[in-house]
């Protein structure tokens, strides 16, 4: 652990507890932290909860340090209730140590599964969700008389959470067909699932610092992330399970044809299957939503999305909505940024050992769903609305409220597909 003098500033905290007191009282923590940095006029700050240092970061030239240049020293991961219960024991590759069962996990994600012949195998799934989304949004748009606004954000759920069932399953839903194109009951409460559980692995809890109390539901964060891996276990276990038994004892299929496939078919050197179920389910609550936490001698250091991306000393005006200034040579301003950002100017898919392996497949998708929405309609604002609230909800990156638009089809009717929902 360090000497005190070395530590960056910070809030003065208790003895014993530190800085405990005053994040519970101050939630959503994260913006806490941030009010405390800006009051300090420091880009790097130090808050001691109970006997660990969290070690929080705004500057981009720290956060290039962290996450390249000592990438190896910093690329383990803290552990938590939350993350331990979510990936079956710290088994997948967000949540797992820096050793060599990740280093296997991640060489399985970069060489099979987002190999560029499996996507490439994959790009039909893709394509069906693609046209999917768009013929959901056509049916919307024919409902009434009156164009209603329609739910941008359960739109772009819809879409992601269809893709990523197609890939790592093969199918849309788990049982009952929806035939406008939607998620039905069960896809809807899977996807909420994923969502709150990743929401209380993002929190921070009493229990990530005081370790002994974890299992006794102090602050109520592990009755809700119980439940949310209870619902996602509950919709993926059978279908695993089923898949596991077809390869395992009945001989399988003539090919692989899904991420499942492939997890349940790799082999290891002695030519036995290379993953447990428990391991297979890890991974197929895989979703790379970035988190950059690192401990090291009881500390951890979180590089603040929020706080990169929003710094006055790297973004003129950063809260105004200027999608301009990312474009290379638009004006002297300029900043000429990649979606890589390898400066750390901003969050995107991170950098070093810890880099997102899933850059390619999730630049694809979101180009895609993107492309499609606009070419297919045009969008305007709900009726008496002038502007949109950018204001993020407390306990996310999510805005607040969720954007409302009035879309209206601007292709001929013909050229809208029909639903595919095999």
């Amino acid at each position: 652990m360090k000497p005190k003098g070395q530590l960056p500033p910070g809030p003065r905290g208790w003895p014993i507890i530190g800085n405990m007191r005053q994040m519970i009282i101050n939630r959503p923590a994260h913006l806490w932290i941030h009010r405390i940095m800006e009051e300090l006029q420091t880009d790097i700050a130090c808050f001691r909860f109970a006997r660990f240092h969290v070690i929080t970061v705004t500057s981009s030239k720290i956060a290039r340090e962290v996450l390249r240049e000592k990438d190896e020293v910093l690329a383990d991961r803290s552990e938590s209730y939350a993350s331990h219960l979510i990936s079956h024991g710290y088994k997948n590759i967000s949540f797992s140590s820096y050793g060599e069962n990740w280093k296997l996990v991640k060489k399985v994600m970069t060489t099979k599964l987002m190999s560029p012949t499996t996507l490439s195998k994959t790009l039909c799934y893709r394509n069906i969700e693609a046209d999917n989304i768009v013929t959901y949004v056509y049916n919307l748009c024919q409902l009434g008389s009156v164009r209603k606004p329609i739910n941008v954000r359960d739109t772009i759920l819809t879409y992601c959470h269809a893709v990523m069932m197609r890939m790592m399953f093969g199918q849309r839903h788990f049982d009952e067909v929806v035939e406008n194109g939607g998620l039905g009951p069960k896809e809807k409460e899977h996807m909420d699932a994923i969502y709150l559980a990743l929401d209380c692995f993002f929190s921070f809890n009493l229990t990530n610092y005081i370790p002994f109390l974890r299992g006794w539901n102090v602050d109520k964060a592990e009755t809700e992330v119980r439940g949310a891996v209870h619902i996602i276990n509950r919709c993926n276990d059978p279908i695993i399970q089923e898949r596991i038994h077809l390869w395992r004892k009945k001989g399988g299929k003539e090919m692989e044809e899904d991420w499942l496939d492939i997890l349940i078919t790799l082999k290891d050197d002695q030519g036995l299957p290379l993953f447990t179920f428990d391991e297979i389910r890890a991974q197929c609550k895989e979703r790379r939503v970035l988190t950059l936490s690192w401990i090291l001698d009881c500390s951890q250091i979180l590089v603040s999305r929020l706080g990169l991306g929003r710094n006055p000393k790297i973004w003129d005006e950063p809260n105004a909505f200027k999608p301009e200034r990312h474009l290379d040579g638009h004006d002297e301003k300029s900043l000429g940024v990649t979606l890589m950002e390898p400066d750390m100017r901003f969050v995107t898919f991170g950098t070093g050992r810890r880099s997102c392996p899933g850059t390619k497949i999730g630049t694809s998708i979101t180009i895609m769903l993107l492309a499609r929405l606009i070419q297919g309609f045009e969008w305007t604002l709900p009726s008496g609305k002038s502007s949109v609230e950018l204001i993020s909800a407390d306990s996310n990156l999510f805005m607040a409220k969720p954007l409302l638009a009035c879309a209206k089809p601007r292709l001929a009717p013909s050229l809208y597909p029909k639903i595919q929902i095999f």
